[in-house]
């Protein structure tokens, strides 16, 4: 958990200097930090979290896990794609309004998805599952 601790707190000091900066190179950083951070917890949530989220015995049964993986993941990828539609556009400056939804995002995203995968990843962790 340190790890994915240390991650968010390198995305949110990158948030802060988009948001000073407004400058598209502040933006292209972000994204690199997005890409691998978001990678890394997928990774750690597939071993660790999600690892049971699909029972072959029956497909067709309502799995809470696999609906929050795939919400969890879309959103994911819903924040890359708006911080990588923003980097094409052209802009000399990135748009105060697009900064602060943003930084808007980061934080929804963390309070509803991380906070509620983080009790369980840090027990299987501490656990040694996996």
């Amino acid at each position: 958990m340190a790890e994915l601790d240390a991650e968010h707190d390198a995305c949110a000091a990158a948030l802060a200097e988009l948001a000073r900066t407004r400058s598209v190179d502040a933006l292209r950083a972000l994204i690199k930090l997005y890409e691998a951070h978001f990678a890394h917890e997928e990774a750690l949530c597939d071993a660790y979290v999600y690892q049971r989220t699909v029972d072959p015995s029956d497909a067709s049964s309502f799995n809470a896990d696999e609906n929050a993986r795939k919400s969890h993941y879309a959103d994911h990828a819903r924040l890359l794609d708006a911080l990588r539609e923003q980097a094409a556009c052209g802009d000399a400056q990135v748009p105060a309004a697009f900064i602060d939804a943003t930084l808007r995002g980061f934080e929804g995203h963390a309070n509803r998805y991380d906070d509620a995968y983080a009790p369980r990843l840090a027990a299987a962790l501490a656990a040694g599952a996996g």
